[in-house]
């Protein structure tokens, strides 16, 4: 369907930048501006260069005994694509679906945890640190999956449930540290799954429901720009996905190059 830009990509870390240090300022204010260019404060997070050696972190959900584990763990991949072990481990909560997605320089990575929490920790090169082993919110939202935008300053948690059960957009300022602050709720939706950014002010998001939409909809473009509002959405799956047979998406693909999601 031709809603808006729309690719799903695997996260993977690597930057090689310490953090500047402790969060000294506080941009999150009431005139701080929505989406993925939201201004920088205080830890502007470069790229590093696209030849290079990254890290490569992954969930080992379960013991060779097939009991839960918390465990993840990083690897490195050679700029010649080799993969191999560093012998670096940390743990979380479990986590064995999703993506950890992290912030441009490859610095903090952030992943939905089993319990509907946030893993987050922070790579120097390929050494990690535990910053949030299971954060849990301040607002009460469960999360289903998140987005970091393209500053490098928000994570996005989209909440699937319904509106009546605190379903909804939700965000939170990731400190220059790697911690979570200043968190709220953007958007009440219902069923939300994914959400991805078409520009610094629009957000599309895959939900039953969401700000002040209205009909079968089932994608949604929702301006941030004020007030949240549904400006225009699609029904993707007909109408006979309605009551009992309301669809819950698993899995979106978003490309911007196609103008597809």
């Amino acid at each position: 369907m031709k809603l808006a830009s729309a690719l799903l990509l695997v996260a993977c870390g690597g930057g090689d930048d310490n953090p500047a240090g402790p969060d000294a300022s506080n941009n999150g204010g009431a005139d701080a501006r929505i989406g993925p260019d939201a201004p920088i404060s205080g830890c502007p997070r470069t790229p590093a260069p696209a030849d290079r050696d990254r890290a490569l972190v992954v969930s080992r959900p379960y013991t060779q005994a097939q009991t839960a584990s918390p465990d993840f763990e990083v690897l490195q991949v050679s700029s010649n694509g080799a993969v191999s072990t560093t012998g670096n481990k940390f743990a979380l909560a479990q986590t064995h679906y999703g993506e950890i997605k992290f912030t441009p320089d490859g610095e903090v990575g952030i992943v939905v945890t089993k319990n509907g929490t946030l893993g987050v920790f922070r790579m120097d090169g390929l050494t990690p640190t535990v910053v949030h082993a299971e954060y849990e919110s301040t607002l009460g939202f469960y999360a289903s999956t998140v987005t970091i935008d393209a500053a490098g300053e928000y994570v996005y948690i989209v909440d699937g449930n319904f509106r009546k059960n605190g379903g909804g957009i939700f965000r939170a300022r990731i400190a220059c540290d790697g911690s979570l602050v200043e968190e709220e709720k953007l958007v009440d939706s219902k069923l939300a799954e994914f959400m991805y950014f078409e520009d610094a002010t629009t957000m599309l998001v895959a939900a039953r429901d969401i700000a002040d939409s209205t009909g079968s909809d089932d994608v949604h473009r929702v301006t941030l720009s004020g007030t949240p509002d549904a400006t225009s959405g699609t029904d993707a799956f007909g109408p006979e996905a309605t009551g009992a047979n309301e669809p819950i998406v698993g899995s979106a693909f978003y490309s911007p190059e196609h103008n597809l999601f």
